[in-house]
């Protein structure tokens, strides 16, 4: 695995969990409001 393959895949991992992060704050504040 080339260097820049496992930097796709650290990029890929890190959008994954800001994703996850967004949509996770987004029913908070669903269920707050």
């Amino acid at each position: 695995m080339s260097s820049s393959a496992a930097r796709d895949a650290r990029a890929g991992d890190e959008l994954e969990a800001r994703v996850a992060l967004l949509a996770a704050a987004k029913e908070v504040r669903m269920f707050f409001l």
